[in-house]
């Protein structure tokens, strides 16, 4: 793992800092490692030792100390120690309760043997399940429709909890997918332009009234359909390649859970993979933007372009990064957010484009075919130092979200609202 990847499983910016503070041997009565397997005893507040140990391979941890957040600082600091000072771990034979945990994992991921599985029973459960979300749907819809009328001034009145109570109508409804996105709806109703907002309004209006209807609708808007409320869908058939790490997006979708969106490339396919974490349990490991790796990746039918990546190896094969230009980007994007318009973004790597400022003085990316209004900065104008670059981002119908921005052989990734240069 790299420092990057393993700052990414904090659980908050406290962790990440009291992580690098322990990150030196001197902190730690012991600390060793055999194989993947990282341990250690450091003084806490009581009569004994806390005792840490950390599989790198999979992320996983156990501390003794109380800390209820996962992993803790205790964890971080030894996995940031085996990376920053690899040799200051001692090679030593595991001790009795580092083995004890092992031994309980092993066990723990045994592969059960499953109970034949009840068609019947299956179908009863799914046809309950798709009428609760009707229900739910229906309500948000009808909530959706008295937001529109009511105009945003009035609701940026409105307390926590009349959020809320939608978002948990929709969570008893089996629909959480779509709760969170009512719930990232609700933050934004101070943070953004009246064009973005009655843009966010549209998409989530739009999402209910295509689900009422998604009977009449193609088999691959419908799967996609239930990707966007919740619903479990069986990814496609499997196939490696090897793939480059263009981004990594994390969102706070509440007060415990966070998502991941890793955005992949191979050749001219552009695939995610989502991953969430909460207090109990980190991201899974998984390379870091600018990383090329070998993986298996598996589709999930419909058109928002996610999968599921397995068996992920190192690979040296170099990945070609296929950009378009503007005006077949734009081409691309409408002609599918014409088709899906519930989505409300597309990823795309745009080809040697410039940033500029457009006639009404806004930030944009320009080329020969055309330009595109940019979520950009004065940061970005100055990293780009006025030469073209390939740039991956998300077009939201309205503006393009640059990621990461590539010059060469140099890579830039965006973090907050900062840039910063991949390796450096």
């Amino acid at each position: 793992m790299s420092l990057a990847q393993i700052l990414e499983l904090a659980p908050d910016a406290s962790s990440q800092k009291a992580g690098k503070d322990l990150a030196r041997a001197s902190k730690w009565l012991v600390c060793a490692k055999a194989d993947s397997i990282l341990w250690g005893e450091i003084k806490g507040s009581g009569a004994q030792p806390y005792r840490i140990v950390v599989d790198i391979a999979t992320s996983s941890s156990k501390c003794t100390c109380p800390s209820r957040k996962f992993p803790c600082k205790h964890g971080l600091g030894l996995m940031i120690l085996s990376v920053q000072s690899p040799n200051d771990l001692a090679a030593l034979d595991m001790p009795a309760w580092v083995e004890t945990w092992l031994q309980h994992r092993v066990a723990k991921s045994a592969p059960k043997t499953a109970a034949p599985k009840d068609e019947k029973a299956a179908a009863k459960r799914q046809d309950a399940r798709l009428q609760k979300i009707d229900q739910g749907v229906l309500e948000l819809d009808v909530w959706l429709e008295d937001l529109w009328r009511r105009g945003r001034a009035s609701l940026q009145q409105e307390p926590f909890a009349f959020w809320d109570r939608m978002v948990s109508r929709l969570h008893d409804a089996q629909a959480p997918t779509l709760a969170y996105q009512v719930r990232a709806f609700s933050t934004s109703v101070h943070d953004i332009s009246d064009e973005r907002w009655v843009r966010q309004l549209s998409t989530l209006s739009l999402l209910t009234r295509a689900w009422s209807k998604r009977d009449q609708l193609p088999e691959i808007a419908q799967q996609d359909l239930r990707l966007h409320v919740g619903m479990p869908v069986a990814p496609h058939t499997p196939a490696q390649h090897p793939w480059k790490v263009l981004a990594h997006e994390i969102k706070e979708l509440d007060d415990k859970i966070k998502q991941r969106t890793v955005w992949l490339a191979h050749d001219t396919e552009i695939i995610s993979v989502v991953d969430f974490s909460v207090p109990a349990k980190a991201f899974p490991a998984f390379p870091s933007p600018g990383q090329v790796f070998q993986g298996v990746c598996s589709p999930y039918p419909g058109a928002s372009r996610r999968g599921v990546m397995e068996q992920i190896e190192p690979c040296k094969e170099p990945v070609l990064l296929l950009g378009q230009s503007i005006a077949t980007f734009l081409d691309t994007s409408s002609a599918h957010l014409a088709e899906f318009p519930w989505q409300g973004a597309w990823p795309g790597m745009l080809k040697g484009v410039q940033m500029a400022k457009d006639a009404r003085q806004q930030f944009a990316l320009m080329d020969a075919t055309g330009g595109l209004p940019l979520d950009g900065s004065w940061e970005m104008m100055a990293m780009m130092e006025g030469r073209p670059a390939d740039i991956f981002g998300l077009w939201r119908g309205d503006v393009f979200e640059p990621l990461s921005v590539f010059q060469g052989v140099q890579m830039f990734i965006k973090s907050g609202s900062m840039w910063q240069k991949v390796g450096s």
